[in-house]
């Protein structure tokens, strides 16, 4: 063995150490004493202890025989350094990297997580960031430990944090601000299920929090000057989720403008103003990067605000593919059929309430959406087993259907799925039973 280099260096997974152990020479051969030390810079969890083990040069056959113990662990390491001393490092056995990795990424639970980071310091590494990825927090307790460990970690664990959910109703203004300081990295964020005492704290979050990518917020309480802050910091924000939210003005919406919206949710406060709804059509049809606009819970008199044509920006999303509406009461193949024909990319439609559609408007969905992907309709009187038929056998890619309380197909729901409708495009049995 050459005394000057390390023989796990030279070794291949192929190589047996026993023969080197064999035929290992530790007698004097006029030198000073050598000895063995035993190197611990690994996980000291096993049976074999060996920490601050020695021996002298002249002890063979106790040198063998803890050599023969280590060998049981992979990528033992033997160095003997130039003043003779022979150092061991057992570096223990371990999975191969992309296998735990994988195990890790099959236990979304928290608890599961928690569990797998006590396996052995392998699987901690890579389960605990993914812990501290989406924290979270169940209880007051839970909640101080996690401040104090954001607060005192020495490597700062807080800039691992991608999402929050701050859905629980131990969160106030004074925990907020010690939080949101170490946040730099956040992306996703969730405030909601009424928690109404952040609202004075929410609006310092975008600055501090650049890297926003999806925001959902309960906005009971919540001031316009949010909207700004987020406009102003937040530039990398494509997905806005806003729940209990009244008529947001053209003003507030502007703000908005700056970050680069694709999807946004609106679930309303009940509002009767007409003047305010239509205010804030006309921010809303700014957004013309919006890929998916849902509005819930708006007045049944309003929905036709939010799809009639506006020469200043026709079509005003031209990119959609998803739009759901639950108030289309007042919405008629008039205003229905130039929306689809103006919105080519759509594959996904859902109205509520939508009494006075026809099936002309089912036929201009069939003609103007080849991609279309899911069709919900409720509560319309009108529409005919003929134009949901013709649909089904123009939309090719239709593989969700939905008819709910239509009563001249059926009073019940009818829900249709991807092989109820294959099987009728290949000339099976009829799928609607009146």
């Amino acid at each position: 063995m050459n005394p000057t280099t390390t023989t796990s260096e030279q070794l291949d997974s192929h190589h047996d150490i026993k023969d080197d152990l064999t035929n290992l020479d530790i007698g004097d051969h006029e030198q000073a004493e050598k000895e063995i030390i035993y190197s611990s810079l690994e996980s000291n969890s096993t049976d074999i202890n060996y920490n601050n083990f020695q021996l002298d040069s002249a002890d063979k056959n106790h040198l063998k025989c803890y050599a023969r113990d280590i060998i049981d662990y992979a990528a033992t390491e033997i160095e003997i350094k130039h003043n003779g001393v022979i150092m061991l490092t057992p570096h223990f056995r371990q999975f191969p990297s992309d296998l735990v990795t994988l195990v890790v990424s099959h236990c979304p639970e928290q608890q599961d997580l928690c569990a797998l980071s006590l396996v052995s310091k392998q699987f901690y590494a890579i389960a605990n960031p993914l812990l501290w990825c989406a924290p979270k927090i169940q209880d007051s307790v839970a909640l101080d430990k996690f401040l104090y460990s954001v607060a005192t970690f020495q490597s700062p664990m807080g800039f691992i944090i991608r999402k929050m959910d701050f859905s629980s109703p131990y969160w106030d203004d004074v925990r907020f601000y010690l939080l949101i300081p170490h946040l730099r990295h956040l992306e996703e964020l969730n405030i909601n299920d009424g928690i109404f005492n952040v609202n004075s704290s929410f609006r310092h979050l975008p600055r501090h929090c650049p890297n926003l990518t999806s925001v959902e917020l309960d906005c009971s309480g919540i001031s316009s000057a949010t909207y700004t802050e987020l406009g102003q910091h937040c530039h990398h924000l494509c997905q806005l989720t806003l729940t209990f939210v009244p008529y947001l003005s053209s003003n507030s919406l502007k703000f908005l403008l700056n970050c680069p919206l694709q999807k946004l949710t609106f679930i309303f406060e009940y509002s009767y103003d007409h003047e305010e709804c239509e205010d804030m059509m006309r921010g809303l049809r700014r957004f013309t990067l919006l890929t998916h606009l849902v509005m819930d819970n708006m007045n049944g008199l309003h929905g036709r605000l939010v799809i009639e044509q506006n020469s200043e920006t026709h079509p005003p999303w031209p990119r959609l593919s998803l739009f759901h509406i639950d108030s289309g009461d007042n919405i008629s193949d008039s205003d229905l059929i130039p929306f689809v024909d103006s919105h080519p990319h759509l594959t996904e439609l859902r109205f509520r309430d939508a009494s006075m559609i026809t099936d002309n408007s089912l036929f201009a969905i069939a003609s103007a959406l080849p991609y279309l992907t899911s069709l919900y309709l409720h509560r319309n009187p009108n529409i005919s087993e003929n134009g949901i038929l013709k649909l089904i056998d123009k939309c090719r890619q239709l593989t969700s259907l939905t008819l709910d309380h239509c009563i001249c197909i059926a009073w019940k729901v009818i829900q249709l799925n991807h092989e109820a409708l294959e099987s009728y495009r290949k000339g099976g049995i009829s799928i609607i039973h009146h």
